[in-house]
């Protein structure tokens, strides 16, 4: 009995097991050897092979971090950020901006003590649905296709700066305020210190950015739209330092006398 169950064994046994049986242990034994002589000899040749994707993904990820300390240790710190969020596409021109930044610095004490007054006025381009229509009616003979997309990804983006805390002072158009920013504006009174002048609200939050004299007097804001609004946002994460040099600025703006 036990005979025929081991030459079933012999007979289930596969060609390779057969050579090894019939070559001996010994001959196994080196097999085995050269084969870990082999993978010591070619270690860098066998850590790629095994570790391709975790040495790209590394090598990637460390020159993204040196990129990005490279740009923080170079990049200009601002005292204050005034973003415009609005329909108007002019003011996405660095020529534009560049301008703007200059005259808001104008009026900017350096609150962060470096030495250097630099005001950064970055700016968002949404459409409502109404502007995007008329805009669509307008160039009748040009492919928009891509902007409703566009459009839209504006808009979530301005929903994720709004409670970044990053930015507090906006110039926005009314849709988007009324929309979305006016629940998280801070009431003029409380930003002021004092009621504001009621030629120049628009509502208890926001007041009218070009009927201020600082708007009236400079040039460089002849393309921001007449109804845009300003305003303070503050959220659970806007740092109270900044949120009171923003206070502090915006009053600035609406204080503004040519001498």
């Amino acid at each position: 009995m036990e005979n025929n169950e081991n030459k079933q064994e012999l007979q289930n046994e596969s060609n390779s097991a057969k050579r090894l049986r019939m070559l001996g242990d010994a001959t196994s034994e080196d097999i085995h050897l050269k084969s870990d002589e082999s993978v010591k000899g070619s270690f860098w040749a066998n850590l790629w092979y095994q570790r391709k994707w975790a040495i790209i993904i590394g090598g990637i990820t460390l020159l993204l971090l040196i990129a990005l300390t490279f740009t923080l240790c170079h990049d200009k710190k601002s005292d204050m950020n005034i973003i415009y969020v609005g329909p108007n596409y002019d003011l996405s021109y660095n020529e534009k901006l560049t301008a703007m930044n200059e005259k808001f610095s104008l009026i900017c004490p350096d609150y962060d003590e470096n030495g250097e007054v630099y005001v950064s006025s970055p700016a968002l381009i949404y459409k409502s649905p109404e502007q995007l229509e008329a805009y669509k009616k307008e160039n009748p003979n040009r492919d928009l296709s891509a902007m409703d997309k566009a459009n839209n990804d504006a808009y979530n983006q301005f929903a994720g700066q709004i409670m970044s805390g990053e930015l507090s002072i906006y110039l926005i158009d009314p849709y988007l305020y009324n929309q979305m920013a006016k629940t998280a504006c801070v009431p003029l009174s409380d930003v002021l210190g004092y009621e504001c002048d009621e030629s120049l609200k628009y509502d208890e939050k926001a007041i009218y950015f070009c009927k201020t004299d600082f708007a009236i007097y400079f040039d460089e804001f002849d393309d921001v739209p007449q109804d845009t609004l300003m305003c303070v946002v503050k959220t659970i994460n806007t740092d109270d330092d900044f949120f009171a040099d923003s206070c502090d600025y915006f009053k600035r703006i609406v204080e503004f006398k040519a001498q």
